[in-house]
């Protein structure tokens, strides 16, 4: 587009040249303009004039604004220049003046105008892919414009006030594809893409996409161990209607922390085999879905611990007379059903043991005893389950000679 006008004579609005009167000026009529998005050419007649030394070029955004210099061009023969870093689609006006060898201007030339041309259109498809952990996958179709150098990936994030931020620029024109993570479980996001020219114009945004990323599994409930079995604890737990992949558990032997993995299962139970008496345990379960997604894990952990052993019974009297020792106990808890007892012989410089197991009455009598033999007694409990207590408190039995005897 061209426009000028016979008004050369006028000043530049806002310019203090120095002006030679004498110095030929350029003739607006012969001058040319070629517009792109964010560049125009300028090109007039050369002034074939020996003061002529060169050109100087004035850029206004208005009819009556300020013009400021945008070029100087050396040579009296030159005749052309490029005006770059314009916004698109916007209207420009120049004017164009001779300069002579001390750098006084000629009178300004006419106006002349050029509109750069409109950015480019949208990227004409975008889509966000939801429904994956902790990531939207956004793809698009390149941009048509073969002079697209890169694009421009911006989401509207709700967790900062819902503001449009740049993630990334991903060049080549070809290049369209872009996963955004690491980002929150279960949130709403929106994006758009710019395209930007090798010459920096943006592109109309794209349409907005959103996503939705994949919410975590529920929270497991009505977790349960237990805190009688011997050697073991069993947990339990409600399933969850989802497609899950796994149910983790975890373990510590402290409530307030330390919790490690255990084990992995796909059923609602499990089974510690713990093999250690009156141990606690400190228990949280979580559900893992398909896509490696874990849920929260409870708040508060559930307790579990194995059955603790008996405790030793208590020997109440030991009574001694016509060769022979009777020994009596008590349980001190009602988990016993049955008695081991151990007898040790002193032979010289040893202790030798005899066992007696399955014992049900609260007393022995033991009638093969050596006179002048030191013997010792202890006995343990046993309950149902096998679990034996620690043995009890030792008696210690000295078997006289009888009087008279050889």
């Amino acid at each position: 587009m061209l426009f000028w006008s016979g008004c050369a004579q006028l000043p530049l609005p806002g310019s203090k040249p120095t002006i030679n009167e004498s110095l030929p000026g350029v003739d607006a009529t012969k001058v040319q303009t070629l517009a792109d998005m964010a560049s125009v050419g300028l090109e007039w007649k050369p002034v074939n004039d020996l003061k002529v030394q060169g050109y100087v070029v004035y850029r206004g955004e208005s009819r009556e604004g300020n013009f400021t210099k945008v070029a100087v061009v050396k040579g009296r023969y030159a005749s052309h220049t490029v005006d770059l870093k314009l916004s698109p689609q916007t209207n420009y006006y120049y004017r164009i003046a001779t300069i002579d060898s001390e750098g006084r201007e000629s009178m300004p030339s006419g106006l002349v105008s050029a509109t750069t041309l409109p950015p480019p259109e949208a990227v004409p498809w975008v889509e966000a892919i939801g429904e994956l952990p902790k990531q939207v996958k956004i793809i698009w179709r390149p941009h048509p414009y073969p002079a697209i150098k890169e694009y421009l990936v911006l989401r509207n994030d709700p967790t900062k006030n819902n503001t449009w931020q740049e993630l990334a620029v991903l060049e080549g024109r070809l290049n369209a594809e872009y996963i955004d993570a690491p980002l929150e479980d279960g949130m709403h996001y929106q994006y758009r893409i710019l395209a930007r020219t090798f010459d920096g114009v943006l592109s109309k945004p794209s349409s907005i996409v959103e996503a939705l990323t994949r919410k975590k599994p529920e929270r497991v409930s009505g977790l349960m161990a237990t805190q009688t079995l011997p050697k073991r604890i069993v947990l339990t737990w409600k399933g969850l209607d989802q497609n899950l992949s796994y149910y983790q558990i975890y373990r510590s032997s402290r409530e307030g922390g330390g919790f490690e993995p255990l084990t992995r299962t796909v059923d609602l139970n499990y089974t510690d085999q713990v093999n250690r008496d009156g141990v606690t345990y400190f228990y949280k379960v979580t559900a893992v879905d398909s896509t490696g997604l874990e849920s929260v894990m409870q708040d508060v952990p559930v307790l579990g611990a194995t059955k603790s052993r008996p405790k030793p019974p208590k020997l109440v009297s030991t009574l001694a007379e016509h060769g022979r020792v009777t020994i009596r106990w008590q349980e001190v808890d009602d988990r016993p059903v049955r008695f081991t007892l151990i007898r040790s012989e002193r032979k010289g410089f040893k202790w030798e043991e005899q066992v007696t197991k399955d014992l049900t009455d609260r007393s022995f009598v033991d009638d093969k005893l050596v006179p002048g033999v030191t013997y010792r007694y202890r006995v343990i409990a046993i309950d149902d389950d096998g679990l034996a207590s620690d043995p009890s408190e030792e008696a210690e039995v000295v078997i006289k000679p009888v009087e008279g005897a050889k």
